[in-house]
């Protein structure tokens, strides 16, 4: 499920499963924000929510709109506009 812990469980053999055809539990996993990946003097120094950073190269990997929804949405966005 996509929400809640999931659980990863080996089969009879030790090897990583499916939960379906598990047999022993190995781990459980709890859900994860995306806020809490990285460190966390990255969004406190650039004033941003995510510790993610899109678009930071020249020559179209990123294009206007990228870089203003990426802003919009906690993280550090660039538009490289080099050769346009």
């Amino acid at each position: 499920s996509a929400h809640g812990p999931r659980t990863v469980l080996l089969d009879s053999e030790g090897l990583l499963t499916p939960e379906i055809m598990g047999q022993n539990v190995l781990a459980v996993l709890p859900p994860i924000y995306p806020e809490w990946l990285g460190d966390r003097s990255f969004p406190a120094a650039h004033r941003v929510r995510f510790s993610y950073v899109i678009g930071e190269m020249a020559r179209g990997i990123a294009t206007p709109r990228m870089t203003v929804e990426g802003v919009r949405a906690g993280v550090m966005a660039f538009f490289g506009s080099a050769g346009l």
